[in-house]
């Protein structure tokens, strides 16, 4: 049977900032970084890698049932062969609650 164990190592932070009454702000990142591990039995390499990613997100309440939404996201992965080139999107939209509001 084939199978292996990669050693990760990660860490992510994350903030969230209410920056009014109808208006929010968050941004998280992430780092991991795994080891490159070899499998003797069939002479297979998993290479190590390190990968970064961003995510932000900006929203504003418009009313109790409608809010608006933008988010934006970056990653990257290192050690590949041959180098990818970074990953980029936006998201943007609308958010509409369904059913009975609380009171």
């Amino acid at each position: 049977a084939l199978g292996t164990v990669q050693a990760t190592t990660s860490v992510s932070l994350s903030f969230d900032q209410k920056l009014s009454r109808t208006e929010n702000v968050s941004i998280s990142g992430r780092y991991s970084q795994s080891d490159q591990s070899n499998l003797s039995a069939n002479n297979v390499s998993f290479p190590g890698n390190k990968v970064i990613g961003l995510t932000g997100r900006y929203s504003k309440t418009l009313n109790d049932r409608l809010s608006l939404y933008v988010t934006p996201v970056y990653g990257k992965i290192f050690g590949t062969s041959p180098d990818r080139s970074a990953n980029y999107g936006l998201t943007a939209g609308i958010s509409y609650r369904l059913g009975q509001l609380g009171r």
